[in-house]
């Protein structure tokens, strides 16, 4: 192996190597003729057959303005449009963002990935104007299951992102609307409590995907939606399941009560409908991770302990809850070596001290004393969180194969 010195003496190589390699040059694993080989293969990679992120975002931004402008169009001169044209020009929308997909897939497969998104957005449109056009007297929950239908098509016909992201979104959203629907009867505080219980579970399910080497394309997209969606979801279960008195705060001001309980004859939708909210973020989970999925049956025991077995009562319950689950989710990173679990429970470990500070702590205080300790809690505070979780971090790569 040569030197280190000898990168700086090769010819032609005059520029500092790139992360990572440049730290395992400079520690002597590697010598320059490797770092040259690998250089030429990172040019290689990100050539023609390439893209770069600033190309990404484009692309995804120019996705999304162009089928909000179509849509915007449409429904701009939907009323004077009559019925037949207005179903012509649905297909035309969804066959023609394919049929483009299909002529640019061999020129430049970003672009067709963009046009073939653009026809599965198009598609779920095209499912309710015609449900407008034709009178058809369906549920709107009906049409979310045709338009993720035809989502889940496109992706096992085409095995691209786009169309799982839109099966991810649109499924979940599909139960919650068929729930929401057919317990209009049901007080407001039980059907919360499912939909944000099911929510949260997909979110989690989705980020106990097994990111490795051998994991392809479907997995990464599902863990980076449960990345997505897991803080807001958490927000939310957090005000209905952790902070009930929010929302009896809300219905009493209302005059809506709030606290009713179950008639015998909702108990067995009720029963179904935590079934489903449970049963199937857990298979998800199993079919993503396998032998590794029994950590999302202790985030799931995490999330309903709460909602059946812990009234959540007291000020401080939530927070040491939240203390818990940030704790469980460093240690689910740890355990597998996933960087990104160890930064959510980071960030969940700090917007917890930060709204204990505000909720608890700053309003027994003086102006003066509660933005000093409020700057202490920033600066102290989030230095040794960042030192903590750069440390687990560390940890983590460690144990990494």
């Amino acid at each position: 192996m040569a030197h280190p010195r000898a990168f700086k003496e090769r010819k032609g190589m005059g520029k500092k190597p790139h992360e990572p390699w440049k730290r395992w040059y400079e520690a002597g694993l590697i010598d320059a003729e490797t770092v040259a080989r690998i250089e030429g293969w990172e040019r290689t990679r990100a050539g023609p057959g390439g893209l770069h992120w600033p190309i990404r975002v484009l692309l995804i931004f120019g996705t999304l303005l162009m089928g909000a402008g179509v849509l915007l169009f449409v429904a701009a001169h939907w009323e004077n449009l009559s019925p037949p044209f207005r179903f012509s020009l649905a297909l035309v929308l969804v066959g023609g963002f394919h049929g483009a997909g299909a002529l640019t897939s061999g020129r430049y497969a970003a672009m067709a990935d963009a046009f073939h998104a653009l026809g599965s957005i198009a598609l779920g449109a095209g499912i309710f104007l015609a449900a407008q056009i034709f009178h058809l007297e369906a549920e709107w929950s009906l049409g979310l299951l045709l338009w993720a239908l035809g989502a889940l098509a496109g992706w096992l016909v085409l095995g691209q992102w786009p169309q799982l992201v839109l099966v991810a979104l649109l499924l979940p959203a599909w139960l919650c609307s068929v729930w929401w629907n057919d317990v209009s009867l049901i007080p407001s505080l039980h059907r919360q409590g499912v939909t944000a219980c099911g929510l949260l579970l997909f979110a989690l399910a989705y980020c106990s995907a097994q990111i490795d080497a051998r994991a392809g394309t479907s997995r990464l997209v599902l863990a980076g939606i449960g990345r997505l969606v897991l803080i807001p979801l958490a927000i939310y279960w957090t005000f209905i399941v952790l902070m009930p008195h929010v929302w009896d705060f809300y219905y009493t001001a209302t005059n809506l009560r709030f606290q009713d309980p179950l008639s015998a004859q909702d108990l067995p939708l009720f029963s179904l409908a935590w079934l489903v909210a449970i049963g199937a973020p857990l298979l998800l989970a199993f079919g993503l991770s396998r032998r590794a999925a029994w950590p999302m049956g202790l985030a799931t025991a995490w999330v309903l302990t709460p909602t059946f077995f812990i009234h959540p009562a007291g000020r401080l319950f939530p927070y040491i809850w939240w203390v818990i689950g940030s704790l469980l989710m460093v240690g689910w990173g740890l355990r597998e070596a996933r960087l990104e679990r160890i930064n959510l429970g980071a960030v969940f470990f700090a917007v917890t001290l930060v709204a204990f500070y505000f909720s608890e702590v700053m309003d027994k205080l003086g102006r003066s004393a509660s933005l000093v300790g409020l700057g202490a809690l920033f600066l102290l505070g989030g230095w040794l969180l960042e030192t903590t979780r750069r440390r687990l971090i560390a940890r983590a790569l460690e144990g990494r194969p």
